[in-house]
């Protein structure tokens, strides 16, 4: 594996969402995967991410007010070790913390986000070079609502909010390809929640989540094939509405959400990366059914060989 496929993961880990809810951006659809020749890995992950407005089922984009803000800062903690030559095993285990201060009413929680896991095998080897080849792999994920949601909230604005509130599995592939000085990346996700019950003081009520898919390109460059690079990354996710039944009969509105995502990345060593990352959903306008977020964030991995 290539210096400059390893810094683009080391970006991926901090600009993409998945599994969490919408509002929040500590965790990834990105899967925790180890690409090079080593055994174990570790990556720390610390973003800041600020809603900037929602757009409604219909596309509209209302932005917030100057007297409405909402950030969220993220830590999140990723591991991942080899179970034997081509299969992997991974926990990430977000620490989140969300704040709104709306017309001087402010409102903080901090918790655990949603954990999560994961079982890779690495389907296509790079066991020698290729000119069309890309290196690829397939993982299979689980996730514990341990963030809580929007439903199980107490807090004003849903701030103790940080995850999507179901249990739920995942299944998608990575697929990445180097050619000379420039990196090409290809991810492909789905994701199923499952339904729960909920008592209430008027009676049962059943909520069931469906289906969500996430896809992402991504093209990086480093110069002189270098340690440095820099990147591009275009991703967009979807969800199926949540129904309701029991004490009311109901259903959401599935959500559309595109982000765009800018990275420069430093390779220090064969087994230390960092990376700068920005990522924004407001550029391009065919989102629908969410709030919106600008974040920055900045990623550490430390690798060891086999």
């Amino acid at each position: 594996m290539t210096n400059k496929t390893l810094i683009f993961l080391v970006w991926l880990l901090g600009t993409a969402r998945v599994w969490a809810a919408p509002c929040c951006g500590a965790t990834a659809h990105i899967p925790n995967l180890i690409t090079g020749d080593d055994q174990t890995q570790f990556t720390s992950t610390i973003s800041y991410s600020r809603i900037v407005g929602e757009v409604n089922p219909q596309g509209v984009f209302k932005p917030r007010s100057d007297s409405d803000s909402e950030v969220a800062q993220a830590l999140r903690l990723d591991g991942a070790t080899l179970i034997s030559d081509r299969f992997q095993a991974g926990v990430t285990l977000p620490l989140i913390r969300r704040s709104r201060d709306r017309n001087n009413n402010q409102v903080e929680a901090l918790g655990l986000g949603d954990v999560s896991f994961q079982l890779s095998y690495e389907l296509v080897p790079e066991w020698n070079y290729s000119d069309w080849r890309p290196k690829g792999f397939l993982f299979l994920g689980g996730l514990f609502p341990t963030g809580g949601s929007t439903y199980d909230s107490q807090l004003l604005y849903g701030m103790d909010s940080r995850g999507r509130g179901f249990y739920g599995s995942s299944l998608g592939s990575l697929w990445l390809k180097t050619l000379g000085s420039w990196d090409f990346t290809v991810l492909l996700e789905a994701h199923r929640y499952f339904s729960k019950t909920r008592q209430t003081d008027l009676g049962e009520l059943k909520l069931s989540p469906g289906w969500g898919f996430f896809q992402s390109v991504a093209l990086g460059y480093s110069p002189g094939s270098g340690s440095f690079r820099l990147g591009l990354m275009l991703s967009h996710s979807t969800e199926d509405p949540v129904r309701t039944s029991g004490i009311f009969d109901g259903k959401g509105a599935p959500i559309t959400l595109w982000t765009s995502g800018l990275q420069l990345g430093y390779l220090v060593s064969s087994d230390l990366s960092f990376s700068f990352n920005l990522s924004d959903q407001t550029l391009l306008g065919s989102s629908s059914n969410t709030p919106l977020n600008q974040m920055v964030g900045l990623v550490v991995q430390k690798r060891w060989e086999r």
